[in-house]
Order: structure tokens, then sequence, then C-alpha cells
């Protein structure tokens, strides 16, 4: 498998190309915000709000949504990180969307850690090749590195949990 069948597969980097001007308009909303809104309403919202320049579904807005509720950017009432799409969000850790672009590369290059090839970033055509899909920079080699540590540590203590 390729990597871009391997991203089809697991619906992944569905609009690269759309990913700054949904980070831009997230920003724009948040700080629009009145109160508390669910997952789902910021999705139809930027969806809404971008159907005049850029046609995309609410499965790509959410891919990419996603990408940052798995670093815990968005909060709850007591800053705690939301987890759940039901839960209500009250703001985000960072507004800023390089934080956005930098999350949603590690949050890529983690489920190709995972899922695809855990030596895929050895290769330096191959982080050519992750680049040229995702129109983004592939993080530094040491923090791919600690993030590979960080899997296999998580991968070994799963294991002594099981004897």
């Amino acid at each position: 498998d390729s990597l871009e069948d391997f991203f089809k597969k697991q619906k992944l980097n569905q609009a690269p190309e759309s990913r700054s001007v949904v980070f831009d308009k997230l920003v724009e909303l948040m700080k629009a915000l009145n109160g508390p809104v669910s997952f789902n309403d910021i999705t139809k919202t930027l969806r809404d709000s971008m159907k005049g320049e850029l046609s995309l579904g609410r499965k790509q807005i959410s891919e990419i949504l996603n990408c940052l509720r798995y670093f815990d950017l968005f909060r709850d009432k007591k800053n705690k990180p939301v987890k759940n799409t039901s839960e209500l969000i009250y703001s985000m850790a960072s507004l800023k969307p390089k934080t956005f672009e930098r999350k949603c590369m590690e949050f890529y290059v983690e489920k190709v850690l995972q899922l695809f090839d855990p030596d895929f970033f050895d290769d330096k055509e191959n982080i050519k090749i992750f680049e040229r899909l995702t129109l983004g920079t592939v993080p530094s080699s040491e923090k791919i590195e600690s993030m590979k540590e960080r899997r296999e540590y998580a991968q070994s203590s799963d294991i002594s949990n099981d004897d």
C-alpha cells in the first residue's frame, strides 16, 4: 500500500489544501463565541461559513478538527480538555493557526507510525511523499523519535499489564 492509499482507507488528510482556511475560520468563530458550543455546531458553522469559497463536507471538517481534539486543544468550562464530541466547548488552548497546523502534522505522523509503518520517516523520500500529500511539514526528527518512544512505551506497558 502507498501512503496515499493508507490515508484514503483511514479517511485522513482529506482536504490538505483547505486546512489553513478551516483554521482561520475556526479562530474567527472561537473569538466571536458568546457561550459554549458543541463540536458538531463548530463543524456545521465552519461548513456553512465556507460554502461560498470552499465546498467541504462535514467529514472533511471534522477530520481536521479531530486532529486538534486529539491534542486537547478544545477546552470545557473548567479549562479541561474536551475529549467527547458531545461535550460543550468553551475555549481553546491556543488560537494560533501555526499551532493547529503543527498539531495536525503530528496527528498524521502518529497515525502513520501506529498504523502504517513505524520506520516510515527514517527514509528521506518518504518524508517528501508525506509532505507532498499533506501539504505540510514533517515535525523534527527528534519529535518523531519521541513520538516513537512514547508509542513503544505505551505498547510495552500494555503488554506488561496483560501478565
